[in-house]
């Protein structure tokens, strides 16, 4: 078990060089984490421990938990009709009767492996972005702290760098746009299979509110009729033959703990998926206004350092496109502000002095 939560830790861990935003982390880091937390709970219980049967004593005990298990049970709506004041019992309706339905159990092994690859679902963008960034970010980086020259040759072979590679970040960023879009859909992927996965249409927030506030006492006195989402009592039915060769049809109470955990888990994991994809969608709307709003660019890089020239910015960013403030922004998030002020003031310049006779000799990041 240790070990797999080492794995787990080594798949979602953070690196040292930052390449991507928090909401792009909130996906491959803390969800696909709490995905494979709850597909562990799932298979944390011994087999036959997902179903109690309660019959008098002329079926095996095992043998009728492990039928139940394997047979499709059922679920009844508005078959009780009324409460017995008297004696405080459920009376059973028989014009009700035809309303009964089949259904299977949630498999716990089906429903882990779902979560396994819901997680693999949120975890794939992140891997597909580190195979096009190719550690670009962090060779800059290494470069600019590197002891061997001064730490102004350090700035200036950076600004020759980003000027050299500057017609080359086109499909960096667009790998990166693209990631996002990806984890966007990912997230409302997810919300339909998990409701396809549960037998019932996909819900809103709103039907997510109520689904967690239905008062689930009820189910205990009878066949709930919100029960068929998460049903805590059931019922099945075992055909077996009599030594006079006659078929009899018994019914035995079938009690579902585990289904406590799977509505605690699907309400949680329905509230958090909303909220992902809302933070999800808000960052893909950021990105639009990004690219038709130069002014917002420089306003990004202003709020994360204060003391960077703002003439500085407008030249760059004017200059050089949504593609190269892309990367400047990521480097940004990996240097000190006293360092990035100083870079931007370099490259400014010699974008003044030399960019329009400017010729490439060697592209770092040639493909």
């Amino acid at each position: 078990m240790a070990n797999l939560f080492q794995s787990v830790r080594k798949i979602t861990q953070h690196s040292n060089v930052v390449i991507d935003n928090g909401i792009f982390s909130l996906h491959y880091g803390v969800t696909a984490f709490i995905l494979v937390l709850f597909s562990i709970l799932v298979l944390c219980h011994r087999p036959g421990e997902t179903v109690t049967c309660l019959q008098e004593n002329v079926v095996p005990h095992k043998f009728l938990n492990a039928f139940c298990q394997l047979s499709p049970t059922s679920k009844w709506i508005n078959v009780w009709q009324q409460e017995n004041l008297e004696h405080g019992s459920v009376v059973y309706n028989e014009k009700y009767s035809a309303n009964r339905h089949s259904y299977f159990q949630v498999d716990d092994e089906w429903f882990s492996l779902l979560l396994l690859f819901q997680a693999l679902l949120f975890i794939a963008p992140r891997y597909f972005w580190k195979f096009m960034e190719s550690g670009r970010v962090e060779i800059l980086v290494t470069l600019l702290y590197s002891n061997g020259n001064s730490r102004e040759q350090n700035i200036k072979q950076l600004a020759d760098i980003v000027l050299m590679s500057a017609k080359k970040n086109k499909k960096y960023l667009m790998s990166y746009f693209g990631a996002e879009l990806i984890n966007a859909l990912n997230v409302s992927l997810c919300i339909i299979i998990l409701g396809m996965f549960f037998d019932r249409p996909p819900r809103n927030a709103v039907d997510v509110i109520e689904f967690a506030d239905i008062d689930w006492s009820p189910c205990w006195k009878g066949y709930c009729s919100v029960g068929h989402n998460f049903p805590k009592l059931t019922q099945c039915t075992i055909h077996r033959y009599t030594s006079s060769g006659y078929v009899l049809s018994q019914q035995a109470a079938m009690i579902l703990p585990t289904d406590i955990i799977y509505q605690k888990m699907n309400t949680f994991l329905l509230y958090w998926f909303y909220m992902v994809s809302f933070l999800s969608y808000l960052v893909l709307c950021y990105r639009m206004f990004l690219i038709i709003s130069p002014t917002l660019r420089v306003k990004a890089l202003k709020m994360r350092c204060r003391n960077v020239n703002s003439a500085d910015l407008v030249l760059i960013i004017r200059a050089l496109g949504i593609e190269n403030w892309f990367l400047i922004n990521l480097l940004s998030k990996n240097i000190d502000s006293e360092t990035f002020s100083d870079s931007t003031v370099i490259l400014a310049n010699k974008i003044r002095s030399d960019m329009n006779n400017y010729v490439p000799e060697s592209d770092v990041f040639a493909y």
